[in-house]
């Protein structure tokens, strides 16, 4: 770092050397700006050495780190001294090269400027124009290059933009080098003067030349705008006396305004070709001056403008005569344009008279028509007048006439009061076509309005004749529907109102009364409909809601009937089966029927309720309750009836059924018991008492098996019924058959024991009896045996006798053989 500071101490010590060869003082800015550059790396080193030295502080003595802290202070010294040296250096350097640079090139700059100007002032070196505006260029471009020139005097500072541009002045790039010699005189820099004088000089003849061109310029162009300014004012003449000549033709110029016109055109004229001997002259002066181009131009010119002059002096003089010819017999016209007049005036007085309309819009589009009529009738006569004005016009246009002033007048009256007339019958028509929309509307309104309002009465009116409860809910709809709203309606009454208040100016006394009279009544009529809907509709709720009850009752009835109907129609009125099914048939019907009490008292009710809504029903309504009260009884009846159909059939059916049952009950109760009563002791073995006794109980026994049979046959056509109502192959048809057999068998078998029984008892009652019989006849023959044999025991007196007797001993002994076996 000391190295490197007391090289750089040594580098910066001594002054530059500002007017050394360019070369020389860039390699000692280059010398410099290398210091400066390596400055900024050794303040880095030093910052580093303080830091190291400030830590070494705490390890040295006293002394030796008081030499440490002067050495450090003395390098930062020096460090600072070298750095703002060599930047102070650099930054002189730098200004002397940029303003070495800048001179150069200045100087560069103000020898091509003078190039260019005295290139611009060579190719505007032209003869001078024949016309001062081509004059006034050619000097407008010298003016231009004295400009730059002037400009560039004052521009002080050669270090702006206005340096770099094509028409930098060279005055002020002179003074600027000037400036630039004295202060890099006075800094040692070498100048060059001999280019700066010859500068100097180039600029001074530049400027001489400049402005003795600029004024020769100005000396031709006040000579070509002088004759520029004659020739123009006589051209003018010229044209402004064509065109005064042309105007004669237009339309609406008298006869006495084309005299006066010619004569004027006649001064002026002679005055023009007065003017052109002096501006010939000045011509041939300013053409000399010019090309041959030039000179033939203001001769052409001139002799142009005379031959005009002459030719419009003829013409003139020609129509001055031709106007003065013809300036009679124009006042014809006037007389039709006076009757015309009159008859607008009194049209007028007529169409504008005031009059009162009534309210009927027929009256008033009379009154418009009336109007356009009018209008069509001015039209038409306004056509003719225009038509003889038109005519009378074309005369005077054919000859180059103009309307003459009072005729001109006379005519303008016409066409103002037309446009008056015009003005007050189209707002007469206006006013008549708003007052007929002003009735349409109020009719339209009044229409609308009483249909509403007729339609609204009708519909509050209805009721009168009894309350439709069928519809109640629809018309209430229908009503809050139709009156939801009346703010419209009230709108109409209103439009209404303010329609009448813009008729009423035009309308006559009667017609206001009746238009008032009209309001009150439809206000009225629209106040009493809005009441009489708000009756109506808590006369229509209230209606619907009984109707609604009405309907509820009337469904919950029907309902009810439907329901008992439905468990009654359930009831299977076919033979059951057996008595517990009949038994539970029955049952289940009563059961149906159980509900009747309800079901009648709810119909009661209903027609209770139904007798309510007659009272205040109208006939609609009446017929709809009594078709619905008659279905429902019709219906009640009907259920009635086949309930009660129903249950006799059910209990036909239990009836036989308990009767078969009871009938199979008692017979099997009866066999049972004349099974017991048969009896079951040994013939042989009972006594004839018994036997006789028996013959009693089975002759018995017999009369009540043919009551039993009788039974059966009764009770076999009652199971022959019940199985004719049932399937005969059905098992319950079966059951029933076979059990009637089973009886009939057991009855078959009794009967077949007891006769039986019976014949065995009476035969054996008959064999005792004739045993017995033959008994006593036999104790009887042997008792008359005995006797006879007791008889015999004497015997007779002969062997005859006693043989006989001994043969009818044997024989009573065979017979007693015989009655013993």
């Amino acid at each position: 770092c000391s190295q490197w500071l007391t090289q750089a101490d040594i580098t910066t010590f001594p002054e530059v050397k500002l007017d050394a060869a360019l070369q020389e003082v860039e390699a000692q800015l280059d010398k410099h700006q290398h210091i400066s550059k390596e400055a900024g790396v050794y303040d880095e080193m030093l910052n580093r050495l303080q830091q190291q030295g400030g830590a070494m502080e705490s390890q040295l003595n006293p002394q030796d780190a008081a030499i440490l802290r002067e050495k450090l202070v003395a390098v930062e010294l020096q460090f600072k001294r070298v750095s703002s040296k060599a930047a102070e250096k650099v930054s002189k350097l730098e200004g002397a090269l940029e303003a070495r640079r800048d001179h150069e090139s200045q100087l560069e700059q103000c020898s091509q400027d003078l190039k260019s100007l005295q290139t611009q002032l060579d190719k505007a070196n032209l003869p001078v124009p024949l016309a001062s505006t081509d004059a006034q260029g050619l000097l407008d471009k010298h003016r231009v290059i004295e400009q730059s020139v002037s400009a560039s005097q004052k521009v002080l500072d050669y270090k702006t933009k206005e340096l770099q541009e094509k028409l930098a002045s060279l005055q002020p790039a002179v003074e600027d080098i000037t400036k630039s010699k004295e202060v890099l005189q006075t800094s040692g820099h070498a100048v060059s003067s001999e280019e700066v004088g010859r500068l100097n000089k180039e600029f001074q003849k530049l400027g001489q030349k400049l402005q003795q061109r600029c004024t020769a310029l100005e000396e031709a162009i006040t000579a070509r705008k002088l004759y520029e300014g004659g020739i123009g004012e006589v051209e003018e003449s010229l044209q402004h006396s064509q065109e005064s000549i042309s105007k004669l033709e237009q339309p609406r110029t008298t006869l006495g305004k084309k005299v006066e016109v010619c004569q004027n055109l006649s001064a002026t004229v002679q005055r023009s070709l007065a003017s052109l001997s002096p501006l010939s002259t000045r011509g041939e002066e300013i053409g000399a001056e010019g090309t041959d181009t030039d000179r033939d131009t203001v001769t052409t010119q001139l002799a142009v403008l005379k031959r005009e002059l002459q030719k419009l002096q003829f013409a003139v003089q020609e129509k001055q005569q031709e106007c003065e010819e013809r300036l009679v017999g124009q006042q014809d016209f006037q007389g039709e344009i006076d009757k015309s007049l009159d008859w607008l005036w009194k049209t007028r007085v007529e169409v504008t008279r005031p009059d009162p309309l009534t309210l009927d819009m027929q009256y008033v589009q009379e009154q418009l028509k009336i109007c356009q009529l009018s209008q069509e009738e001015v039209s038409s006569q306004m056509r003719m007048i225009y038509a003889l004005s038109d005519k009378e016009r074309a005369k005077l246009e054919a000859l180059g006439e103009e309307m003459p002033a009072i005729m001109a007048d006379k005519l303008a009256q016409v066409r103002q009061l037309e446009t008056e007339l015009d003005t007050e019958l189209a707002e007469k028509q206006t006013k008549l076509e708003s007052e007929v929309e002003l009735r349409q509307k109020y009719h339209e309104a009044a229409q609308s309005l009483t249909a509403w309002l007729e339609a609204a009465e009708y519909r509050l009116h209805t009721g009168e004749d009894g309350v439709d409860f069928t519809r109640a809910q629809e018309e209430l709809q229908q009503h809050k529907d139709f009156f939801a709203d009346t703010s419209p309606h009230q709108a109409q009454l209103t439009e209404m109102q303010d329609l009448a208040k813009q008729m009423m100016p035009m309308l006559q006394k009667d017609a206001m009364q009746e238009v008032l009279r009209s309001l009150q009544t439809m206000q009225s009529r629209l106040t009493s409909a809005e009441e009489g809907a708000k009756n109506r509709d808590r006369t229509l709720s209230r209606a619907a809601e009984k109707w609604k009850e009405f309907q509820h009752t009337l469904e919950e009835v029907s309902n009810l009937e439907e329901e008992t109907e439905e468990k009654c129609h359930a009831v299977d009125t076919s033979m059951p089966k057996s008595l517990h099914t009949a038994q539970e048939r029955l049952q289940e019907h009563q059961t149906a029927v159980s509900t009747f009490p309800s079901c009648a008292v709810q119909l009661s009710a209903l027609q209770d309720k139904a007798r309510q809504l007659e009272g205040e029903a109208d006939y609609s309504t009446k017929t709809a309750i009594s078709r619905a009260l008659g279905q429902l009884n019709e219906r009640w009846a009907s259920l009635q009836r086949s309930a009660a159909e129903k249950q006799v059939v059910l209990d036909e059916n239990r009836a036989q059924w308990q009767a078969h049952q009871d009938q199979m009950e008692t017979l099997s109760s009866s066999l049972q018991q004349l099974e017991e009563g048969l009896p079951q002791d040994q013939v042989e073995a009972a006594g004839m008492e018994i036997l006789r006794a028996r013959v009693q109980e089975t002759k018995s026994l017999c009369e009540d098996l043919e009551t039993v049979d009788s039974s059966l046959m009764e009770a076999g056509q009652a199971a022959q019924a019940i199985i004719g109502k049932l399937d005969p192959d059905s098992e319950a048809a079966q059951a029933v058959s076979q059990e009637v057999r089973e009886l009939q068998q057991r009855l078959n078998s009794l009967t077949q024991q007891t006769l039986q029984y019976q014949h065995a008892v009476q035969e054996e009652l008959v064999d005792r009896e004739q045993l017995q019989g033959e008994l006593g006849e036999t104790i009887s023959w042997i008792q008359g045996a005995r006797a006879e044999l007791t008889e015999g025991e004497g015997l007779g007196p002969s062997a005859v006798e006693v043989q006989g007797r001994i043969d009818r001993q044997a024989e009573l002994k065979s017979q007693l053989t015989a009655r013993l076996q």
